[in-house]
């Protein structure tokens, strides 16, 4: 389900976020391809890395608090 999601609103952010800076067709097929997939890609390595030290290590009191956590981070340094 994350899967899916994350592939419809990064293309949806993208597109709109071209659209927005006053870029047409073109520049939007251009953002998709050279930022859409590095992006995806790297959304694919750190969200189970993320998930898997979630539900192994942290602590279920805390674990709710920990992905947020690292969205914000992630959300800051990109």
């Amino acid at each position: 389900m994350r899967a899916e999601l994350t592939d419809t609103g990064l293309s949806c952010f993208f597109t709109f976020m071209t659209v927005a800076e006053g870029g047409g067709k073109r520049a939007v097929a251009k953002k998709l391809q050279d930022v859409y997939v590095p992006a995806l890609k790297a959304n694919y390595l750190l969200w189970p890395a993320v998930q898997i030290i979630n539900f192994k290590f942290v602590p279920l009191q805390f674990q709710i608090v920990s992905s947020p956590s690292i969205s914000s981070i992630e959300n800051n340094t990109t």
